[in-house]
């Protein structure tokens, strides 16, 4: 049996499992939820409590996501 990665990523009620999803404004919207028995896409409150960032979050975030996009807040002044 795997180990428990730590308390981040997703918890799919059993236990925490890395994972990614996309955060836009006060949302979480993930496409990929299904892999753990939730529905296939999953549109939350950026509180959800089976989503926690952790420590090692937002590595690729420059690189996925440029500065100043349009669809980013600071592609839109700071205002969401």
């Amino acid at each position: 049996m795997k180990p428990e990665i730590g308390p981040f990523g997703f918890n799919c009620g059993k236990s925490w499992q890395s994972h990614a999803w996309v955060e836009c404004g006060d949302f979480i919207v993930d496409i990929t939820a299904d892999q753990f028995g939730a529905p296939p896409v999953l549109v939350v409150d950026r509180t959800d409590n089976r989503y926690n960032k952790g420590n090692r979050d937002g590595r690729c975030q420059s690189s996925c996501w440029p500065a100043g996009a349009p669809w980013t807040t600071s592609g839109r002044n700071g205002k969401g």
